[in-house]
């Protein structure tokens, strides 16, 4: 319908199709997926976001602010400090408190502590920082549970005081001893969309599982080996990572909710079914993604920050790159080159995974800065969107992102060549060439 897409189509190795409906506002009204299942949408008088589905959300009256979100017997409540940025996030079911969470930060915004409650058990988080801002040294409960060095340009040299690692001028790694990890069974294999998307992933050659996506970035359902729909995906209190899912019987169609309750970050920390309360998995992580805890291996597809976590590798699909947190950085270089904000093209958001996530793949936005995003807010066409070239308005160290590019005025267009401006003295001061101005006409100079 114009500029907005209405129905998306996959066919050949996955077949499947999204249907998206609008209101008169433009913002979407509904998701269909597969002709069988429908997500709907509700906003208030400022087009934010106020129903997803069945996850009912509270905003603050007066700047907007997600404030809290309720589905079912499960709610949830989260704080903001001065500037926007998020102070300290909590979960009920039926008064039971599931998961909480506080934090304290340093006047550039960044998480110095964080005190964690997760199924009843308390643990408290220090962090700290270089001069450089990349993370150094985390401390659990007081003592050091991980420190790291690096060389000038960001390359991750030394893990817990020992070399570990070393790089080419161009900062490709060509020599790394990390810790053990997944070994996949058979020959591990994806399918990419022709929007750079992953659709599927194969073992042997043979399809095992797909993704049906509602916009560019993220998956709305899963499908199994055999095309049926196993589970659909409903985003309503973060951009990047599911509020809950509805999981699907592929033989009965019985179907069950379960929450999933994440951190600042977008990574999945408890799964927790709606009706009975029951944890149905819980997933650890380090600083750096690295998956310390999972209790229900695959139970659902979303790992570290929100991205597509495949336990077969142990990496993590964001946009169009994947994401090593054993070593702590991209597989492939920046697509957009050092249009992403860092010199090192397979650094990983600047070496703070703590503050910042890429869910695109190519340049790093705030998880803890940003006010959550409308997810069902059109995405505008690709020639309107904001160059990613930006940087922090140094005036204030909470202020707003600007462009560096120069904005309105004249825009030459082609090659310009410099000419001087020639303006006639008479027409600034007549009385130069007739000294009887103005009771007489000025003579042409």
């Amino acid at each position: 319908d114009g500029a907005l897409t209405i129905d998306t189509q996959w066919s050949g190795t996955l077949n499947g199709r999204v249907e998206t409906d609008w209101n008169s506002d433009f913002a979407i009204a509904a998701h269909i997926i597969n002709d069988s299942h429908s997500i709907s949408y509700a906003y208030d008088g400022d087009g934010l976001l106020t129903q997803a589905g069945a996850l009912i959300l509270a905003r603050h009256a007066g700047n907007g602010l997600l404030t809290g979100a309720t589905l079912g017997g499960l709610t949830t409540s989260q704080d903001y400090n001065a500037f926007g940025e998020l102070e300290g996030f909590g979960a009920q079911q039926d008064g039971s408190t599931l998961y909480g969470v506080t934090y304290t930060r340093d006047r550039l915004g960044r998480i110095r502590t964080k005190t964690e409650t997760l199924q009843g058990q308390t643990s408290v988080y220090a962090y700290d920082y270089d001069a450089a801002g990349r993370l150094t040294a985390v401390r659990e409960n007081g003592a050091v549970t991980g420190s790291w060095d690096y060389d000038a340009n960001g390359n991750r040299i030394g893990v817990d005081g020992t070399a570990n690692g070393t790089y080419d001028e161009q900062d490709r790694l060509l020599q790394y001893d990390a810790p053990a990890r997944p070994r996949p069974s058979g020959a591990i294999g994806y399918v990419i969309d022709g929007q750079d998307r992953r659709i599927g992933k194969t073992r042997d050659g043979e399809l095992i599982q797909g993704f049906l996506y509602k916009d560019q970035l993220n998956p709305i359902a899963e499908l199994d080996g055999e095309g049926n729909l196993v589970a659909v995906f409903v985003y309503g209190d973060k951009a990047n990572v599911p509020a809950y899912l509805i999981q699907i019987d592929p033989e009965t169609q019985a179907e069950t909710t379960y929450r999933i309750l994440s951190d600042h970050l977008g990574s999945p920390r408890l799964v927790v079914a709606v009706e009975t309360g029951v944890v149905a998995q819980r997933m650890d992580y380090d600083a750096w993604g690295v998956v310390t805890r999972d209790t229900n291996l695959g139970f659902q597809p979303f790992g570290f920050a929100g991205g597509l976590y495949d336990s077969a590798t142990g990496l993590v699909r964001f946009g169009v790159r994947d994401y090593d947190p054993y070593t702590g950085r991209w597989m492939g270089k920046d697509p957009i080159g050092f249009e992403g904000d860092d010199s090192n093209l397979y650094g990983y958001v600047i070496q703070d995974p703590l503050n910042w996530y890429d869910p695109e793949g190519k340049a790093r936005k705030g998880g803890n800065k940003e006010r959550p995003k409308n997810p069902n807010k059109r995405t505008p066409p690709e020639h309107r969107r904001p160059s990613v070239d930006r940087e922090r308005n140094i005036g204030h160290p909470e202020g707003e992102e600007h462009s560096r590019r120069p904005k309105g005025g004249f825009k030459p267009r082609g090659r310009i060549f410099p000419m001087p401006l020639i303006i006639d003295p008479c027409l600034l001061d007549p009385s130069l060439c007739n000294p009887y101005y103005p009771l007489d006409l000025p003579p042409s100079c």
